[in-house]
């Protein structure tokens, strides 16, 4: 049950009474209520003002702001209420239009440019760029237009404060503070719990609610008192019951850069993933240039095999490596199938290197990551970490050895879409070549260009991810479609332009967003271009496409837009008669 804190019902209050301002920011801890506060708010507010005007909800990206709003959003209105789809990047809340972005990179303030807004609803504002919240605010341009947003505190430099918050006196702007004792629906054990989880600049900015510089070590808690979370091998029956509780064991590998070794670390994952412990580590001497593959997978089975060794029982399951080359990964797949081991190989997730400490030292102040004696290069590795001065005096939270950039790309990355970009190039060249010819040409020539699926990248599509695309293989049926949603082209020569009996798209009944099946699009062409004849495969597919102009992988959409997972039993057969009906004209026609 929800229950309303003092500051919510101030700001509910304010709100009745107009006060609200042209800028509301709610910042402070976690849980403290301020992005359910402010969804309230927005919601409350949208439904007063103009149906034809725009409005914006925006988060770092698309996910979080699912993760974050639009899911919430829709329990606190109802379904009947609020709508979106993240694939078309807008929303409907009480019938007013509402777009979705996500803020990616310092290129994002791109994406809003020529909006006119009556409001925006603004997700997490400290991970946005500076760039991306002057251009929204400029987009704010209606009457009466209001931007709600709500963050936690970070660095005291960061241009949130140093720009705005510290002159809130000078503009027309209201910020409240939140902390999580405000929250009056929070449990109050959970609240202890949750004040354990965090240390140092985590417990000030995400706990207390302070704007602080991250400064110093890092994992300031181990560094002090590394013996807290090392540990002895167990013996006896003690050793036997350790080696029980393991779950698996992952590998990670980190191939050698300019200033580092090419080093395996293997960590225990204890059943229901109740803690973590570093049971050995090791390096290489050598550079990822220059590093001999052979011996990489030599020393990988060879620590593999000792690793079995001591923990007799426990299952090496998964190794994770460096994605940046991926020839020493393959060759080491080939060496662990050579010798039995039975591992599965994947690529090492890239995030952001402020979630990795979150999460590392999230763990450490649970006491739920221990190192056994010994993992010396993961123990220095912990207690060397330091956060860089020189970028906090900017506002900035940066790992001295870190380097970083807007979106970073890896040599393997960059390779891929290096091939990616040539590709779309000799593409383009060959389209214009046949486009250049039917120009010339007194045939008529229609041509319909178009792709059956998004590039896979050979990486799991990880680029999706790092741009931000709302693609998901199990997810949602919009995200699910994403996934094979492709442009497509339609060009027609001046011969064809001057045939009489064509129709338009609306006469022949495509949808107004253009989502169509591939395996409808010859059929519509012909009937675009073709009026005049009709052959009865072509008819089915034609009707069958003004019902569900999509039908992809059991999922549909139908002449409505609306996304379902299932159709009536009577679609079911047309659907499978086209299908047999298809597989004859190509195949048994030719061999009866």
């Amino acid at each position: 049950m929800i229950k309303y804190g003092e500051k919510q019902r101030q700001l509910l209050r304010m709100w009745q009474k107009n006060e609200l301002r042209r800028i509301n920011i709610l910042e402070g801890s976690v849980r403290s209520g301020k992005t359910w506060i402010s969804l309230v708010l927005w919601a409350f507010w949208v439904a007063t003002m103009p149906k034809d005007a725009s409005y914006l909800m925006v988060a770092k990206t698309l996910t979080s702001l699912r993760r974050n709003c639009l899911d919430l959003l829709e329990r606190l209105v109802g379904s009947k209420n609020f709508t979106y789809s993240l694939p078309k990047k807008e929303a409907r809340l009480f019938g007013r239009l509402v777009y979705l972005e996500g803020v990616n990179d310092s290129r994002a303030e791109s994406k809003i440019r020529g909006m006119t807004l009556q409001g925006a609803l603004c997700d997490e504002l400290t991970l946005f760029t500076e760039d991306f919240f002057a251009m929204l605010l400029s987009r704010l341009s209606m009457p009466g237009a209001k931007l709600f947003g709500s963050t936690n505190p970070d660095n005291p430099n960061h241009w949130l404060m140093e720009k705005y918050i510290k002159r809130q006196g000078e503009l027309d702007m209201l910020v409240m503070k939140f902390l999580i004792d405000d929250n009056a629906s929070l449990d109050p054990e959970y609240v202890a719990q949750l004040k354990k989880e965090y240390t140092g600049v985590y417990y000030d900015r995400f706990i207390l609610g302070k704007w602080v510089v991250a400064d110093g070590i890092i994992y300031r808690q181990f560094a002090d008192d590394p013996d807290h979370w090392t540990m002895k091998k167990p013996e006896g029956e003690d050793f036997k019951r350790f080696c029980s509780g393991i779950d698996f064991v992952s590998v990670g590998v980190d191939f050698g850069g300019n200033r580092s070794l090419t080093t395996f670390v293997a960590t225990a994952v204890h059943r229901g993933f109740s803690k973590l412990t570093v049971l050995r580590d090791y390096h290489i001497e050598g550079q990822k240039g220059d590093i001999d593959s052979d011996k990489v997978n030599r020393e990988f089975v060879g620590f593999i095999q000792r690793l079995k060794q001591e923990y007799p029982g426990a299952r090496v399951k998964y190794c994770f490596a460096d994605s940046e080359a991926q020839y020493l990964i393959n060759g080491m797949r080939r060496a662990s199938n050579a010798a039995g081991l039975g591992i599965q190989f994947g690529d090492s997730a890239k995030n952001e290197i402020t979630q990795r400490i979150y999460c590392t030292s999230t763990l450490l102040n649970l006491d739920r990551l221990f190192l056994m004696n010994g993992c010396n290069l993961v123990s220095d590795g912990l207690k060397s970490a330091v956060w860089d001065k020189d970028q906090a005096e900017k506002g900035k939270d940066v790992r001295l050895d870190n380097f970083s950039s807007d979106i970073d790309l890896n040599e393997t990355q960059t390779d891929l879409l290096t091939q990616y970009f040539q590709g779309i190039g000799d593409a383009d060249e060959q389209i214009g070549r046949l486009k250049e010819y039917a120009e010339g040409s007194d045939e008529p020539i229609v041509l319909v260009y178009f792709g059956d699926h998004l590039p896979g990248f050979s990486n799991g599509m990880e680029f999706f991810d790092l741009l931000d695309y709302p693609i998901d293989a199990n997810g949602s049926p919009e995200e699910q479609l994403a996934v094979y949603e492709t442009p497509y082209l339609i060009w027609q020569n001046e011969s064809a332009k001057a045939l009489k009996n064509t129709k338009t798209a609306a006469e022949i009944g495509l949808p107004e967003d253009g989502l169509i099946s591939s395996q409808f699009l010859g059929s519509a062409v012909l009937e675009l271009f073709l009026s005049d004849y009709e052959s009865p495969l072509q008819h089915e597919n034609n009707q069958l496409r003004r019902e569900l102009p999509v039908c992809a992988k059991n999922i549909y959409v139908d002449a409505n837009g609306t996304y379902k997972t299932e159709i009536s039993e009577e679609q079911q057969k047309t659907l499978q008669r086209l299908i047999n009906w298809q597989y004859y004209k190509l195949f048994d026609e030719k061999n009866p």
